[in-house]
């Protein structure tokens, strides 16, 4: 029985070693829902994208600035990097000044009516006119200089009103063309990778990547007082991994170990770790063996049902051990005690499985 045992363990060994494990998700899904949960990402989602939201104190508008634009020189030479943004196309930008200038009039207001009006005679025109030079003389004005040359007569404030009236709370600065906060202090970076997201090695390489080039910039003098804070499609493939990873290696164990505590100190027997719990823990391995030699792949979240099938092989176990401890206390020899837990105990155990198998199913 132990040769047969031993030769069906080295024949599992190694179609576990060639067991596939399936990371992606959407392997687990039927096809339908995969591709829907595929469309809802694409759509709505951040798959294939990494968000930085990076903070400073206020009055270092001009760090963020030149954070982004060093951190965009770092990644786009990347294979793993297909864009950094951190504002606006320009193509886009003149794209919405002309079309804010052309369609402003249209969001003027009825209680607006009678400043527009005003505004579009020759007296108000000129008055208009003058007030704009002299926000244009005055020192500080900044990014509105550019807006005061296109738009003198400052048509556009009906638009900017109505917009201002629908921003949520997450807003950046409507004066400025990169994804800056309104009070200056944040800078949203938007970076888009080249590996998919359920690539679990792109991911994490995607991810060490980013962050090596963030760390590597703040430790420069000029962006020490900076604070990154990261998100996204890559951030949480990676974290759900290492929450997988980190469950499966301190459950696993630990319900081993507890489970050895316990029958040791239920039957006063340190032999019963080894064979109580070691055929337990080779006939898992006999399992995936099988597992392996019917289907090529594993799904990596099954693994984690591995501390529940400990559990139930040792009650298994631990009904037979008992069965046979009680025989030899009544004097049988440990072969014949082994026989009749086996036997009797055993195999009674069985049929209740298999029938409570047949009930669940």
């Amino acid at each position: 029985m132990l040769t047969l045992y031993a030769t069906a363990l080295l024949v599992a060994l190694p179609l576990v070693w060639r067991l596939h494990l399936e990371a992606d998700v959407r392997d687990t899904l039927p096809p339908d829902l995969a591709r829907a949960l595929e469309r809802h990402n694409a759509l709505f989602g951040t798959a294939d994208l990494a968000f930085l939201l990076v903070q400073t104190s206020p009055g270092n508008r001009d760090t963020l600035l030149a954070f982004g634009a060093a951190l965009h020189d770092r990644l786009t030479n990347s294979p793993l990097i297909r864009s950094v943004e951190y504002g606006y196309a320009p193509e886009l930008l003149e794209v919405l000044d002309r079309l804010s200038l052309e369609y402003a009039p249209l969001f003027v207001t009825p209680a607006q009516l009678d400043d527009f009006d005003q505004l579009l005679t020759p007296q108000g025109i000129q008055m208009q006119l003058h007030k704009t030079l002299l926000q244009l003389s005055a020192i500080g004005t900044g990014l509105q200089d550019q807006l005061l040359v296109n738009d003198p007569l400052q048509l556009r404030r009906f638009a900017f009103a109505r917009l201002a009236a629908l921003r949520g709370t997450f807003r950046f600065d409507p004066l400025s063309p990169y994804f800056l906060s309104p009070e200056g202090t944040a800078l949203l970076i938007k970076i888009a990778g080249q590996r998919p997201v359920h690539d679990m090695a792109g991911a994490k390489a995607t991810v060490a990547l980013i962050e090596q080039a963030s760390d590597a910039l703040r430790a420069q003098p000029a962006f020490q007082g900076l604070t990154v804070q990261a998100t996204g499609g890559y951030y949480f493939a990676t974290e759900s991994e290492r929450v997988i990873r980190r469950d499966m290696i301190v459950s696993v164990p630990l319900t081993i170990a507890s489970i050895g505590a316990l029958i040791t100190w239920s039957l006063r027997r340190w032999g019963v770790l080894i064979y109580g719990i070691l055929p337990t823990l080779l006939s898992l391995v006999l399992a995936l063996g099988l597992f392996a030699a019917l289907r090529p792949t594993l799904n990596a979240l099954t693994l984690g049902c591995i501390a529940s099938l400990v559990g139930f092989g040792m009650d298994f176990s631990l009904h037979v051990l008992q069965r046979a401890f009680n025989e030899q206390k009544r004097g049988l020899s440990r072969a014949a005690s082994l026989r009749i837990a086996v036997g009797q105990t055993g195999g009674a155990l069985l049929l209740y499985l298999t029938w409570s198998e047949i009930e669940h199913f």
